[in-house]
């Protein structure tokens, strides 16, 4: 070779000159000087950030100058993490396109390149017949990037393309995958090994879902640790989740994927945990979570996963992010005082937008239920289901009838609140039509009018009560509605004409009126 001649004794020649330009001949000389090896002798070269030297686009447009020469045969390329910006990827994408290129492996990854330096890049990789693999991760490209890259990719030769690292936005893992199907190239989306593994296991495309379930599965079929990297990957667009079968996870394993989802917030809308217990680190991770401002939760299932006062914990991590939040589901928890404190701090919020709240068996009383009713008072415009069966809610529900019968109140009942009601009207009605006219006009305080209106009321009640098994139709809500409109008006007056009345008896489903003999006694004492 002649670049031996200089080295060999047997022979005078000082100086050999290949290079056809003297910005290559510089960029040749730099090169000796940082790593000790001549370039024209090599296949890989690999580049990294000088702080001492030029900045990293001005040593790219050297080294551009190098690559484009015929005596140059670099192969591999790597210049990662040394600044380079859209100036460095319009110089390289001219090396890709010039037929004395001999690039097969480019590796930019690790600088700020964006959007537009993809975009010169992929004009270079238009008329690039050479290069099989190009490393672009963490190099802050977007969707824009995304869809510039599958553009080119059905007719380039690549191999390989790396994008680890990048936000591909709502649609760039469909552009580039579909650009790559049938053709075997190898796209690396995933930061890290555990993320493949539960990419894997799922059998499926999951960057391409929105939801996934696994309320049927075993963990060991998918260990929470890989869920949870495949989670925090921002390739990972899931907008709804649901967990294991109740009980078969670890407050570790939640507690590592409500970190998971920190690191990846913005696009889950439905998360559900139901069965599954939070303590501890899994319950301030999950409020964590909650507290983000890029969290935008709008569904919230936590049946049967909280113990002492991690309800009170939850609700106010909801008061600090409250925009987002649609629906909550805390049934089957003790809800204590301080619990339900915090729920009606949250309702009064006029930033809350809550419009289910479902509330069953929390072990709710009189006093936390008066609570409710005051935060409804104040602001429920938004709410419009809202469900308190197998609660001992006491003269409390009361209040809640009140703020029924308000013409703001857009809340729909449960069927079983319409038979709830439905009974204590009946209470009321027994008492009335056992008791004398003659009693009723001196008193003054039932009229002929109302007791027809009574009547009406409890005739509807019956009927909407056997037709409602299902709030899902739009004919059963509207069904419920009438019932809970026509038949509140007038409850709190005639309640109290009757100081002395029973309270009202409670059951698993709510309150039914009382007993029937407590009531037959009264009744009779009532008799002239």
């Amino acid at each position: 070779m002649l670049t031996n001649l200089q080295n060999d004794p047997n022979y005078k020649l000082e100086k050999l000159r290949l290079l056809k330009s003297p910005t290559a001949e510089e960029a040749w000389a730099t090169i000796v000087s940082s790593t000790g090896d001549n370039p024209l002798l090599q296949t890989e070269l690999k580049l990294s950030k000088n702080t001492a030297g030029p900045s990293g686009d001005f040593r790219v447009k050297q080294l551009c100058a190098l690559l484009q020469d015929s005596h140059c045969k670099l192969e591999t390329l790597q210049i990662s993490n040394d600044d380079l910006t859209e100036e460095s990827c319009s110089a390289l994408a001219a090396v890709l396109s010039s037929k004395s290129c001999c690039l097969k492996h480019l590796d930019l990854s690790n600088n700020s390149l964006q959007d537009s330096g993809v975009k010169q890049l992929c004009n270079g990789l238009k008329n690039c017949n050479g290069l099989e693999i190009l490393r672009l991760a963490y190099c802050s490209i977007s969707e824009v990037g995304y869809s510039a890259l599958a553009s080119v990719l059905k007719s380039s030769h690549l191999k390989e393309l790396d994008l680890r690292g990048n936000d591909p936005g709502d649609k760039g893992v469909k552009f580039v995958t579909d650009a790559s199907v049938n053709c075997g190239r190898t796209l690396r989306l995933l930061k890290s090994l555990d993320a493949e593994k539960a990419y894997n296991a799922l059998g499926r495309n999951i960057l391409l879902q929105k939801e996934l379930d696994l309320s049927k599965k075993k963990p060991s079929a998918l260990p929470v640790k890989q869920l949870s990297a495949l989670l925090e990957d921002l390739h990972c667009r899931l907008q709804k989740l649901t967990l294991y079968n109740t009980g078969s996870i670890t407050e570790e394993d939640i507690a590592c994927l409500a970190s998971a989802l920190m690191l990846n917030p913005s696009h889950l809308r439905v998360l559900n945990l139901n069965g599954n217990i939070l303590a501890k680190s899994a319950l301030k991770g999950l409020c964590d979570l909650i507290e983000n401002p890029c969290c935008k939760l709008e569904t919230l299932e936590l049946s049967n996963c909280l113990k002492g006062e991690a309800c009170a914990d939850v609700a106010s991590a909801l008061c600090e992010n409250p925009s987002h939040i649609r629906e909550l589901n805390l049934s089957e928890n003790k809800l204590d005082d301080l619990g339900m404190n915090k729920i009606s701090i949250l309702l009064e919020n006029q930033k809350c937008k809550l419009m289910k709240l479902m509330l069953k068996h929390c072990s709710i009383g009189e006093t936390s239920c008066g609570s409710l009713a005051k935060a409804l008072t104040s602001n429920h415009s938004h709410l419009r289901e809202l469900d308190l069966r197998g609660n001992e809610l006491g003269e409390s529900v009361k209040k809640l009838c009140e703020i029924l019968k308000d013409s703001k109140c857009n809340i729909q009942l449960d069927s079983s609140w319409v038979e709830t009601i439905s009974k204590y009207y009946m209470w009321f009605k027994h008492k009335i039509m056992k008791t004398s006219e003659n009693t009723y006009e001196d008193k003054g305080k039932h009229t002929a009018a109302e007791q027809d209106e009574q009547s009406q009321f409890l005739s509807k009640n019956e009927e909407g009560v056997a037709g409602q098994s299902h709030m899902s139709s739009k004919e059963g809500v509207a069904k419920e509605s009438d019932v809970s409109r026509e038949g509140l008006p007038g409850l709190a007056e005639r309640s109290h004409g009757y100081p002395h009345d029973p309270p009202v008896q409670t059951s698993e489903r709510g309150m039914t009126g009382p007993s029937k003999a407590k009531t037959t006694n009264q009744h009779t004492k009532a008799q002239p």
